[in-house]
């Protein structure tokens, strides 16, 4: 497995500029003006990585970088996060490279919702992986005169994250529960939901289901279930409050 970090030192922006002239000679070649790539030089992409140092991760394989992702605001919509270049060498496609330094930049992107980047329209392989990667096309597009190619826009947002405190209901049996403040079949448009949850800050994956469980008004009550292994953790018992993060899986 390649290791993921920051790039800082002259050999790594070297290496990322090797990274970026290979991949767009050879993963480019066709779909891009032959007279643009004729212009970017070795030396053009040595200057280019010396001059935006910033918000760059590098995937190195022992001391070699084989790959890069830039990342950081978009321009046009300050709170949206954007993927600006995410390059592997053509050897290492197919390694898990590309996916470690995507999932890198997600975290690091992790305060937007939404995060969008721009791809070739013609780089069917690209698309592919970032539909992999959860995203997709918005209909946007754009023409590119200097590399004589469209690109398109994607964009992938993050489930919302449902926070409230509820009160722990123990039942005779062992089980225990605490109520989702909403109709799931309204919000979620499903009548059982998947979801990660956090019980006081405590994780847990399960579901949102409905149980029997009635409302005061008689409407169906939603509910998760909590572990006798969470409750211990938090210390909590019947009629106790705890606060509750929950997003959709």
């Amino acid at each position: 497995m390649t290791e993921i970090r920051n790039m800082e030192t002259d050999a790594e922006i070297r290496g990322k500029a090797y990274v970026h002239w290979r991949c767009w000679h050879e993963a480019y070649a066709g779909l891009v003006s032959e007279a643009y790539l004729e212009k970017l030089t070795l030396s053009k992409c040595e200057q280019i990585a010396f001059q935006w140092r910033d918000n760059i991760l590098i995937a190195k394989d022992s001391e070699r970088v084989v790959g890069f992702a830039g990342y950081g605001s978009s321009g046009n919509a300050p709170d949206t996060g954007e993927l600006f270049a995410l390059y592997v060498l053509p050897e290492y496609w197919g390694t898990g490279a590309a996916k470690q330094l995507f999932d890198a930049v997600w975290e690091m992107l992790s305060a937007y919702r939404t995060v969008g980047l721009w791809v070739l329209k013609e780089n069917a392989r690209a698309i592919r992986f970032y539909e992999k990667c959860g995203f997709a096309a918005t209909g946007e597009e754009q023409y590119l005169p200097s590399v004589g190619a469209a690109e398109i826009r994607m964009e992938r947002t993050r489930p919302k994250t449902y926070a409230f405190t509820a009160i722990l209901h123990e039942e005779p049996d062992g089980g225990a529960y605490v109520a989702f403040p909403r109709d799931i079949r309204q919000t979620f448009g499903k009548g059982r939901v998947k979801v990660h949850a956090t019980f006081d800050g405590v994780p847990y994956d399960g579901s949102i289901v409905n149980m029997g469980v009635k409302n005061a008004d008689g409407s169906v009550c939603f509910v998760i279930g909590v572990t006798k292994s969470i409750r211990g953790q938090i210390g909590k018992r019947h009629g106790d409050p705890i606060r509750v993060e929950v997003t959709e899986r």
